[in-house]
């Protein structure tokens, strides 16, 4: 059953300095909303003190302050919001977030009895989104969809929590957000996998969109050391759901994929090692906007060093992969190997592992809950500089 459009929304903002961000956040949630909303600011022991709300006094149905004595990160800061409602459903918000008119009605209208989480899309200050899902990896690392939702209500494999709604009623169940991350990233992510295991699904919506300036609190170094801890973290806490998806490319190679993209016109890379192979390959794989490079395996390692340093994968039979293992591992440190020997089609194999897509619905939300997944590619287990 979706939520009455009369219910009212429990909306928490942690916040953590940058208090100029969080009016801004406060003054879209006063001008865009159309439901009753109860907004908890928490105040993760900002330097300084706790901000000012007087100045919102009377924008909302409630607006109350909660602070904490120290900073302990984003999931206590969340749940300490939480504990203060009563609504039925829970909106999270980034305090350097900035919602779009009907951001709150789109959201709760997608929570039906299969959702536990709907996401906004997160758009730049110029409209580009940059994150409408994320798809996790066997061993926790994240892509990042940077394509429109396909569907009205699209489902993802786990989405960011700069902007989403939940039911109460699913949070209690799952105790809220993990506090094992401390002052880090993956919360969002962990939270979406425990939801999955309740055989509820985590969605975007498009209609719901929201400005967020990602990093705004930390800086890109701090959030790319914290992700890191977060990601081990994940790793230890819900390898159970982890361990039949297929490998995801690591974030630091994404910048070179875009890049690749915007130089060439083609949403991906595929090396193979065999030039009559390549040729065969090369009709299926323009159409899935997928560039093909050829190598022939006896002279990889003098193509090595004219290669651009990443890869989405790399296809060859088993004797070629033997090979070319120098090649792999110094200069592909992730690309999936998809081997030609195996009984599948190479391309069908490709596609399931949703690379090349300028659309990414192709990719899917995971293994259903108890169902198993089979396993297409493994990273090559090097770990050389990208």
């Amino acid at each position: 059953m979706t939520p009455s459009l009369a219910e009212a929304i429990d909306i928490i903002v942690p916040v953590f300095g940058r208090f100029e961000l969080l009016d801004r956040c406060l003054a879209s949630l006063a001008s865009n909303s159309t439901r009753t909303l109860n907004v908890t600011v928490v105040d993760d022991a900002s330097p300084g003190g706790p901000p000012d709300l007087v100045a919102q006094r009377g924008s909302f149905a409630s607006i109350s302050l909660v602070e904490r004595l120290s900073n302990g990160g984003f999931a206590h800061a969340v749940n300490d919001g939480i504990r203060r409602g009563s609504s039925k459903l829970v909106a999270v918000i980034n305090s350097d977030a900035f919602v779009a008119p009907g951001w709150d009605t789109a959201l709760a209208s997608a929570l039906d009895e299969r959702t536990g989480i709907a996401a906004a899309v997160q758009v730049s200050v110029d409209g580009e989104v940059h994150d409408a899902g994320l798809v996790v990896g066997d061993d926790g690392n994240i892509a990042v969809l940077t394509s429109a939702p396909a569907a009205a209500v699209q489902p993802v494999q786990a989405v960011g929590a700069a902007c989403v709604m939940m039911r109460r009623r699913d949070l209690a169940m799952v105790g809220g957000f993990s506090t094992a991350f401390g002052a880090g990233y993956y919360e969002d992510v962990d939270l979406c996998l425990a939801l999955r295991r309740l055989g509820l699904r985590s969605v975007v919506v498009a209609e719901a969109t929201v400005v967020h300036q990602a990093n705004a609190s930390f800086g890109l170094e701090t959030a790319t050391r914290r992700s890191s801890v977060g990601r081990h973290t994940i790793n230890r806490r819900r390898w159970w759901d982890l361990r039949d998806r297929v490998p995801v490319h690591r974030w630091e190679l994404l910048a070179h994929r875009e890049r690749f993209a915007a130089a060439s016109g083609r949403a991906g890379r595929v090396i193979v090692l065999e030039s009559g192979l390549a040729a065969s390959l090369q009709e299926p794989l323009d159409a899935l906007d997928i560039a093909v490079v050829a190598i022939d395996s006896d002279h990889a390692l003098l193509a090595a060093p004219d290669l651009q340093h990443w890869a989405d994968a790399v296809v060859g039979c088993r004797e070629t992969f033997a090979v070319s293992a120098d090649l792999l591992a110094k200069n592909q440190p992730r690309a999936a190997l998809v081997d030609a020997d195996d009984d599948g089609d190479v391309v069908t194999e490709l596609e399931f592992l949703g690379l090349g897509r300028r659309t990414h619905a192709s990719w899917d939300t995971g293994p259903e809950p108890g169902e198993a997944r089979r396993r297409v590619g493994s990273g090559s287990g090097g770990s050389g500089s990208v």
